[in-house]
């Protein structure tokens, strides 16, 4: 790239400097293109500080200054009301580019980026002058970054100390589960293995319940396309302390052990589902205890009717015994009978 056709680049596009790549101009699509993003925290702030200032641009749809006085209110709402707007935007504007710089880091990464274009930098020591953002408290700041945790594991930005859970939490019926297979294992050693790991939240539940035991081992399987693998790592080893743990990158898998209890989490469709319970049952041993998530019930409906539909057509032929787990009917539990053996 010369100095002409970056400073044409940057004169042509320099007024849609909020743009994504589906927006610079047919005559620029074969030059590199570099995306600047902030941290969602640092981000919301000047949001909130630029809307005070000057008002919203009227094509902007997110709430409106008045509605919130000051930035935490301000971010709260966003959190509420807008779940996944800080992702929608890094898709927007850095998926499609081919350099990402951290504004935090705008100076000596810029500088950087523009030297291999063969372009020098000097006596630049300061961005942004007008920058005046208000900044919030300790509280919304950890809210947002567990909340944008997936994203700040992609971009290398500091996550808080301990367990870190972004997603909201839907593990009522799990938690109810777990307690039920507590009273199971009392002083017994229990192999877990979960089939759908996400962030490890339901590995920990299982750490404070029914994998007590000194001797309880945690295995998990997850595609992790999806799901934060380094942050289940972390939510897990601090959940299961010194036991043992293993992941797995699905379709890998622990084949060379038993389980005492399995939980099916994992492709929510009819094959995939199936697939799952014919892979794992024959590694159940007898007596153990096999749990499949989103199963629901007339009282619960799930929003998963392959899984239902994949599990009694499993069951039709294979033998098991029904559970009852009092206070939920949402998962379906099932044992796996013991074989019956006669004497020589």
């Amino acid at each position: 790239m010369t100095n002409v056709a970056a400073q044409t680049a940057i004169l042509s596009f320099g007024e849609g400097n909020h743009a994504i790549p589906e927006k610079i101009p047919e005559q620029f699509r074969d030059l590199p293109v570099v995306a600047i993003i902030r941290d969602p925290v640092s981000w919301v702030e000047s949001v909130f500080s630029y809307s005070s200032r000057r008002g919203w641009n009227d094509k902007i749809t997110m709430e409106r200054t008045s509605q919130a006085e000051t930035v935490d209110q301000f971010a709260l709402n966003l959190m509420r009301n807008h779940p996944y707007l800080y992702e929608a935007y890094w898709q927007g504007y850095c998926e499609k580019a081919d350099i990402v710089i951290d504004y935090g880091q705008l100076i000596p990464q810029a500088s950087l980026v523009l030297e291999t274009f063969g372009l020098k930098t000097q006596n630049i020591d300061w961005i942004n002058a007008s920058t005046k953002e208000q900044f919030a408290q300790h509280d919304t700041r950890q809210q947002w970054m567990l909340h944008n945790a997936s994203l700040y594991e992609r971009c290398g930005w500091p996550l808080p100390p301990g367990p870190v859970y972004a997603l909201a939490d839907w593990t009522g019926w799990w938690s109810t589960t777990c307690h039920w297979l507590q009273s199971r294992f009392l002083g017994k050693r229990c192999r877990f293995l979960e089939i759908g790991v996400c962030e490890g939240r339901s590995a920990a539940i299982a750490a404070e319940t029914f994998l007590r035991h000194p001797q309880s081992t945690y295995d998990g399987v997850d595609l992790w396309k999806l799901n934060p693998r380094l942050r289940a790592q972390k939510n897990i080893s601090l959940a299961m302390r010194d036991k043992q743990t293993r992941l797995w990158d699905f379709p890998l898998g622990p084949v060379d052990q038993a389980f005492e209890t399995i939980y099916i989490d994992g492709d929510h469709g009819f094959d995939g589902c199936l697939a799952d319970l014919e892979k794992w049952w024959p590694r159940l041993v007898e007596g153990g205890y096999l749990i499949v998530d989103d199963y629901g019930s007339e009282k619960s409906v799930s929003d998963w009717p392959k899984v239902k539909q994949a599990t009694d057509f499993f069951f039709q032929s294979t033998p098991h015994i029904e559970c009852y787990v009092p206070g939920q009917d949402y998962q379906k539990v099932v044992q796996k009978p013991l074989e019956k053996r006669t004497g020589s």
